[in-house]
């Protein structure tokens, strides 16, 4: 069984699972810092997939970009644990992540989140056969930059964290 934590953003969410299909998952809104809840949040799925930490066979995180102190809090859990079961930990990329909501489309998909001030951190990629490849790699730019590029490009699926505060409602139409 696979362990999977995302604290790169506001929204932290753990999850458990196959690889193929998730057992349990817990996300959160809420505003105190991750540090607090990543520990309970994992007990949660681990007692709610009726699994021990022994069972796990992989730990899986989120290595950003998004925020560095969230970031920190996830990757230092996800050494700390793969080291204490002696099992492989494996970095995903957030935005990469993000992107894989989109992986049931051909073609290509954005992904972005708030990086405060008008910026986002966003990556484009290659949608074929429900595999995703880098098409132009995750970078930080002005919103409005993004949103020209995006316009140029035509039909293009876009994906953004939940409550990016920076996009507006009609930023993909």
């Amino acid at each position: 069984m696979i362990l999977a934590m995302d604290t790169s953003t506001y929204v932290l969410g753990v999850a458990v699972g196959d690889g193929q299909t998730v057992r349990a998952e817990w996300t959160t809104h809420e505003k105190t810092n991750h540090s607090l809840r990543l520990m309970p949040g994992i007990d949660l799925v681990l007692k709610s997939a009726g699994l021990k930490p022994r069972q796990l066979s992989t730990i899986a995180v989120t290595t950003g970009p998004g925020s560095y102190t969230g970031v920190r809090i996830g990757v230092s859990t996800a050494k700390a644990m793969a080291s204490s079961l002696n099992v492989p930990l494996v970095e995903v990329s957030t935005l990469e992540t993000l992107a894989s909501n989109g992986k049931y489309r051909e073609g290509l998909v954005c992904s972005f989140i708030d990086a405060r001030r008008g910026q986002v951190y966003a990556g484009v990629y290659e949608v074929k056969d429900e595999a995703l490849t880098v098409y132009k790699e995750e970078r930080l730019l002005l919103l409005e930059d993004l949103l020209q590029e995006l316009k140029k490009r035509g039909t293009l699926g876009v994906v953004f964290e939940f409550g990016c505060r920076s996009a507006p409602r009609n930023a993909y139409t």
